[in-house]
This record gives structure tokens, sequence and C-alpha cells, in this order.
């Protein structure tokens, strides 16, 4: 069943798990075969199975073992953490608001059966954080305010003394996404707070909270919020963030050095960013620096602000300049350039024809010089 639950094989290889144990709970009953009673774990690795699947109905399936263990009390079987943190992920991979309801009411399960005895089916940090990434990924009005609060919460019990619940960088990460996610007027504003808070409590004892190192997806989820926000002063923040990576970067803190994966985050998070501006591979062929210098420098775009166009400029010319010297991570590409061109002729100002076909100029003679799709003119600005 472990090998099913492995294997890579979607719902064929569940199907096969559960049948497995069907059959082993069959002999054990009929009697003769005591060694072929199931335990928890046998239990727990069909669970995995399903949860492994991505089928439709692998979360409702996996309940439903989940469930029928709670049955079977004459085999000494009871749901422990793992059994429920298995669930639990398979309703918040499913992703929507009715999957994270789930999660968020066997969380609730886990403390019951705790209370009443089943020490093994405590909730930890993990199980939190299942049910915070869930929220983040329901989509549902009010996420972010509920993901806050179950936060809250981990702090409470944490400050109660106990160690199992103790918020870290993916509880904060997951809290941060939803408000790069809800929309909300003042998202930006409050994903700012949550990693200014995170960053204050690691600085204060960096030995006891080690967990809560800030690392490049957080940022990037927020510098994420103020490239989208309508805030006043979205586009200096967002630049502001970028310059504190940096600085954090220069001081020593690895964690916040941009990668491949933050680039996969970020452009998976920035569905407004990419709206308009042709192949996903645009985005992906950015290296994690360059997005976020980009961010920013689409932020100026939508900014409104007067010299919003000059100051895009600027951080393109810097990209560029770096470039050259050889920093591969701040290669401009299409989205780039079309964020810089999209600025100036929001502009209004003198000269910004001449500038923006200097830009468009730039990216033709990159592309005859070998850079090829990466900075292909496109139709849109």
């Amino acid at each position: 069943m472990d090998a099913w639950a492995g294997s890579g094989e979607g719902g064929a290889a569940a199907q096969r798990a559960e049948a497995l144990l069907q059959e082993m709970y069959n002999l054990y009953r009929s009697g003769g075969h005591d060694s072929l009673r199931p335990s928890t774990g046998v239990f727990n690795a069909v669970i995995k199975a399903w949860a492994n699947s991505r089928e439709k109905i692998a979360p409702t399936r996996a309940e439903q073992i989940l469930d029928w263990m709670e049955t079977l009390k004459d085999l000494d079987v009871q749901p422990d953490k793992f059994t429920l943190n298995t669930t639990m992920h398979a309703y918040a991979r499913a992703g929507g608001p009715e999957a994270s309801k789930k999660a968020q009411a066997l969380l609730a399960k886990m403390h019951t059966l705790y209370r009443n005895g089943n020490v093994l089916a405590k909730p930890d940090t993990i199980s939190y954080n299942i049910v915070l990434n869930s929220i983040a990924k329901s989509g549902g009005n009010g996420a972010a305010e509920a993901a806050e609060r179950l936060l809250a919460k981990m702090h409470s019990l944490h400050g109660m003394g106990d160690p199992d619940v103790k918020p870290n960088v993916v509880s904060y990460g997951a809290v941060i996404d939803c408000f790069s996610k809800c929309g909300e007027p003042d998202a930006a504003s409050r994903a700012d707070n949550l990693l200014a808070s995170m960053i204050q409590l690691h600085q204060s004892d960096p030995a006891r909270n080690a967990d809560l190192l800030p690392n490049t997806y957080v940022f990037n989820c927020c510098l994420n919020c103020w490239a989208k926000s309508k805030e006043a002063d979205a586009a200096s923040k967002a630049e502001e963030m970028l310059v504190a990576m940096s600085r954090l970067y220069s001081s020593g803190m690895e964690s916040v050095k941009p990668d491949a994966f933050s680039v996969s985050i970020l452009s998976s998070k920035s569905s407004k960013l990419r709206k308009g501006f042709g192949s996903l591979t645009y985005i992906f062929s950015l290296d994690a620096l360059s997005v976020q210098y980009t961010a920013c420098i689409d932020a100026w775009s939508k900014s409104g602000y007067r010299g919003a166009a000059v100051r895009a400029e600027q951080l393109l010319d810097k990209m560029e300049s770096k470039y050259l010297a050889g920093d591969t991570d701040l290669k401009p590409n299409t989205y780039t350039y079309n964020a810089v061109i999209s600025a100036l002729a929001k502009s209004g100002e003198s000269g910004a024809a001449a500038r923006a076909e200097r830009v468009l100029q730039n990216m033709v003679n990159r592309q005859r010089n070998g850079e090829g799709d990466a900075v292909k003119p496109t139709t849109i600005k």
C-alpha cells in the first residue's frame, strides 16, 4: 500500500491501495489471519494514496476512510496526526471555499480528539500551515481575515505553553499570500505589517525564532501585493521592499536570495501583472530578481505619479547596466520593456513617444543580437 501511495499512478493507485486494505480487513474478520489485522499505519497509507492521487474525489474519499477508521473499535485503530494532516492536505490541494471549510473542520476535530484523550491526534504547526494554505487557495470572501485569525490563534496557543503550535515563516507566508489574492483596498499595507512583524520577532530573538527568518517567497508575496495595489504610494512601497531585500541579502541573509522557485511562485500569483503580455514563457524566462524589478517598474507604470515614467526608465537602466556587467539575475525581458513603454505611454511627458521608441529599438537590437524570444517585441504596448 505504501508502494501504491508513492507510485505516482493517480486514482488507479489509490483504488488499488484501498482494495488491498479491504481485502486485508476481510481476511482478518474471517478468522485465522490475526497477522493481517489492519493498523493505523495501513489506513494512513491508503489515505496518503488518495491524497497523492489528485483525483476530484480524493479529499472526500480520504475523509471517508478516516471515518471508517473511527468505527472500527475492535481493531484498536485511531486517527493520528498523520491521518488528519494528510486528509486536510487533500482538501488544501483541491482548493476552493468548500474544501477550505472542510480542512478547517478537520483541524477543529483534531483539537476535539486530543481533548478527548487521543494524544496522537494533537495538531501541530504543520496542521495549521496546511489549513492556512487551504484558506490561501480558497478564493473565498474573508479568506485573509480568516487566515489572520488562525495565525493569531497559533500565537495564542504557543504563548500559553504549547510548543507544537508555533508560527513559522510558512505560516506567515500563507497569510501574506491570502492578502496578495484578496483584492481588498488595504491588503498591501496589512501584508506589509505582517512581514514587518515577522522580521521584528526574528530579530528580537534570532535563536528562538530561527523559524521566522524571512525568505524570498514571503517578500515576493508582499511585493506582489504592492504591485497590484491601488494605494497612492504603492509604487514607492514596492520599490522600498525591493531595496529592503537587497540590503538584507547584502548583509548576509541568504534566505532572501531570489531563486527559480520564487520566480514560479511570484509568476503564478501575479495574474493581473501577466494579463495581456503574451506567452507565460516571457515571465518564466526571467530570473527572480528580474521579476522583482519588473514588478516595481509595473507598479510605477500604474501609479499615475508625475515622474513615474522616469523612475521606470531608471530602474530599467539599472537592470541593463548590471546585466551587461555580468549580473544575469537582472536580465530584462519582453515584459520588463513593455512595462516601461506602458509607463511612458501614460505619462503625457514631453518626448515620451521618442523615449518609448528608443526602448522598443533596444528590444529589437537585443533580439537581433541573439537573445531571441526573451526580448521579442509584441503587439502589447
